[in-house]
């Protein structure tokens, strides 16, 4: 077995072994129509031009699996993870899986798969995947998109404080991230060790490969222990466009849920912060309200936000 680039000459051949892979399943779910099954070869071929794609050979030169990817700003799609059926259970596809993780350097991976089929739904959350968004895309038929990100969250602590607090560079930055909380600029690690005093604080630092990226606090605002309210959300601003924004929000998303108990998560947010905004959005947020603050002699409007999590 041999694992190696696939050319344009191969298309033909990916798209008879797709049909191969995924048809029985498409029937058995009443999916004839499923998108595997109905693409054009002018499509595989413009497709192909987009991604990288490995496939597998057995000894006579066949193509019997393949998997495709790409990367954009750090994030890995992965596609099309498919094996002949007669020769499955060899642990081609794992290979496959991990090899074009591997060629595609990246700080996230996504990919979606059908939640009736349980053998790929199974083995992506064996290999650290999580759902993060669902999609009915026919009767009995759910669409699953699930991602595994290089970032954590960890408990903050106060060697923490001097590198997060460095990514506020002037006073309009920290007011943006900390409105009123602090009295002084710039804040001091003991400040920032006093906003977190209480038992209702969750202070957590994320990082990828122990290096600092990004830091939110997770509180119950008040004595209804199924609302989590999220503040001081920042991440580190050379860093900005790798997805680490939305990763770490994901995570302390399910970390309330699973964690705290959240059924509603909830935050604020200045209305001139556009990119902060539309990521909020992008993760599931709306806006529910707006409010007015004056900080500094300056009088700003902010939105609310919130976001209703199923119950676990």
């Amino acid at each position: 077995m041999k694992i190696e680039l696939a050319t344009i000459q191969d298309v033909p051949e990916l798209q008879e072994l797709q049909h191969k892979a995924f048809g029985p399943q498409c029937i058995e779910l009443g999916w004839e129509d499923a998108p595997p099954m109905t693409e054009s070869l002018e499509h595989a071929y413009e497709d192909f031009a987009q991604c990288t794609t490995l496939k597998v050979l057995d000894d006579k030169g066949r193509i019997i699996g393949s998997i495709h990817g790409k990367e954009t700003d750090g994030s890995l799609y992965m596609g099309r993870l498919m094996v002949l059926p007669e020769y499955r259970q060899q642990g081609i596809g794992k290979q496959l899986f991990k090899e074009i993780q591997r060629l595609l350097p990246h700080n996230r991976a996504w990919l979606c798969t059908c939640k009736q089929v349980p053998a790929p739904y199974e083995f992506y959350l064996r290999e650290g995947f999580k759902p993060f968004k669902t999609e009915v895309v026919g009767p009995g038929l759910t669409w699953v998109y699930m991602e595994k990100s290089q970032i954590s969250l960890r408990p903050f602590n106060i060697n923490d404080a001097p590198t997060i607090l460095s990514w506020c560079k002037d006073r309009h930055a920290f007011r943006l991230w900390s409105a009123d909380r602090y009295k002084e600029f710039p804040a001091q690690p003991n400040d920032m060790m006093e906003q977190y005093n209480g038992d209702n604080t969750y202070p957590l630092t994320a990082v990828v490969n122990d290096i600092i990226v990004g830091h939110i606090l997770l509180r119950y605002p008040t004595e209804d222990k199924t609302h989590i309210r999220f503040g001081f959300v920042i991440v580190d601003d050379s860093k900005r466009g790798m997805g680490y924004g939305k990763q770490m929000l994901r995570l302390a998303i399910d970390f309330a849920q699973r964690e705290l108990g959240a059924q509603m998560v909830s935050l604020g947010v200045f209305c001139d912060n556009l990119s902060a905004i539309e990521c909020y959005k992008s993760v599931g947020f709306r806006i529910t309200g707006e409010d007015a603050y004056s900080i500094d002699g300056e009088d700003l409007k902010g939105f609310e936000m919130e976001m209703e999590l199923e119950k676990i």
